[in-house]
């Protein structure tokens, strides 16, 4: 690596509760963290957030499998986790793993787009793929990374403006190298073929009927070893992986101001009390409250 990575004595010395985040919205429109620790070599348990991620390898050798496909990053690398997606990691040695990351509220790009910038395009879909990784260099990133963490840790006159303005930058920047195809790192290995397979068909299908003898004939398998393997693989079973896709596909229409009784067939619901019900067991809130707290999250951002 040509410019390493020096401390800074105001990085963020905590760990975000992972779980937790799955299911919470952040406190704020962004949230730049560095962190540092020693790791024995492990894979971590997938998980996945309501938010986006921006993440960054600076020192370690590590592996990511995004919904099922595997990924070898280097240092300086870009990811981008996009809400919803299931991802984990995997240390492939012992030894210090440091990385930035930045939890983003999914509305923030669109807020602060225009008609000419996009700044969302980063986490737009493109075919099957929503997350995905920039091949970008330790030398790309560092003065974000340094900019960043620097005005998040003043609370002087001013820095908050130039912090929202950093990242916007930053955001402009990420954008063009996806715009980029060439800029984006490809499949290391297809980890697990099958259950990337299995994860495209269903969130491809959300609407459609997804019970697991369909998905078993679909694939050419049978029902125990689907289910078998899409558990040792995700830790999910699959049923509970297609029912939080679905309302997770909720949650995005929801976001789009569309409402509950006009969306739950098309989220795979064939009754819309159900939908309320398993809706509500899940985030710990009806429907219509979740729209609520988002409008109020946008009025706070203007």
């Amino acid at each position: 690596m040509a410019k390493s990575f020096k401390k800074l004595s105001f990085w963020v010395k905590h760990m975000i509760d992972q779980s937790k985040l799955s299911h919470d919205r952040i406190a704020t429109d962004f949230k730049p963290i560095h962190y540092e620790s020693i790791e024995p070599a492990r894979e971590l348990k997938y998980h996945y957030h309501d938010f986006h991620e921006v993440y960054i390898l600076l020192r370690g050798n590590i592996s990511l499998i995004i919904e099922g496909r595997k990924y070898d990053i280097l240092p300086g690398n870009i990811v981008l986790f996009h809400s919803h997606d299931l991802h984990r990691a995997i240390i492939n040695e012992s030894g210090r793993y440091e990385r930035f990351f930045i939890y983003v509220d999914t509305f923030y790009p669109k807020h602060h787009s225009t008609p000419q910038t996009r700044l969302d395009l980063c986490f737009s879909t493109i075919g099957s793929y929503r997350s995905r990784i920039l091949t970008t260099s330790p030398e790309d990133v560092f003065p974000y990374i340094q900019k960043l963490e620097y005005l998040y840790q003043d609370t002087s006159y001013g820095t908050d403006i130039h912090l929202n303005n950093t990242f916007m930058d930053f955001l402009i920047f990420i954008n063009l190298w996806v715009m980029k195809q060439d800029n984006l790192l490809q499949i290391s290995s297809n980890e697990h073929p099958l259950i990337g397979k299995v994860t495209d068909y269903i969130n491809e299908n959300l609407s459609k009927d997804l019970s697991i003898d369909v998905i078993a004939d679909h694939f050419f398998v049978s029902r125990s070893s689907l289910t078998r393997e899409f558990r040792k693989i995700t830790g999910f079973s699959l049923h509970k992986y297609i029912l939080t896709k679905r309302l997770l596909y909720a949650k995005t229409l929801l976001s789009e101001n569309k409402k509950a009784i006009d969306i739950y067939e098309s989220c795979g619901f064939a009754s819309y009390h159900h939908f309320i019900k398993c809706f509500k067991n899940q985030f710990k809130l009806t429907p219509k409250e979740f729209q609520q707290q988002g409008v109020q999250h946008l009025e706070n951002m203007m």
